[in-house]
């Protein structure tokens, strides 16, 4: 039998944490992000959740950081502020190291994602992301439960 996988939409019943599955939430939430479906991105947040995010872009820079409600709220005023300047990304997930602890029940995960931004098919910026990921299992489905991420322009 294939090994379960969150890509399906299908709730998922995961009793230990492997790379793949990881590596497959981790795709999954990328792919949300690029969508600007912030439903599905929450819907990824454990109840427990921390997270912190610093954006480079603006000087000084933008810390951005608190529980659940408060990366729900971000994502949802990404999502709006994407959608009402017309603004398209495309996110290249980068070098990723997975590593899951001795009883399976939490994976750290470092990458590096770059998020291309266009408007209209013209080339904006590039944001490159520096992440560090830590994903629980609850009741059998894997969720994010700390994200702390530092973004900077390139290009």
């Amino acid at each position: 039998p294939a090994a379960p996988t969150v890509a399906s939409g299908k709730p998922e019943n995961i009793a230990k944490l492997t790379a793949p599955i990881v590596e497959s939430v981790l795709r999954r939430a990328l792919e949300l992000a690029e969508k600007s479906d912030h439903r599905g991105q929450c819907a990824l947040a454990a109840p427990d959740l921390v997270f912190k995010l610093t954006d480079h872009s603006s000087s000084p820079a933008a810390v951005y950081s608190g529980g659940r409600r408060e990366i729900c709220d971000l994502q949802l005023q990404s999502a709006q502020a994407m959608q009402a300047s017309g603004l398209r990304s495309s996110i290249r997930l980068g070098k990723t190291d997975i590593r899951i602890n001795a009883d399976g029940t939490q994976a750290t995960v470092k990458s590096e994602t770059a998020s291309a931004i266009s408007m209209q098919g013209q080339h904006l910026l590039t944001m490159q992301c520096t992440r560090e990921e830590v994903f629980g299992l609850y009741s059998g489905s894997v969720l994010y439960q700390r994200v702390n991420a530092t973004c900077r322009p390139v290009g």
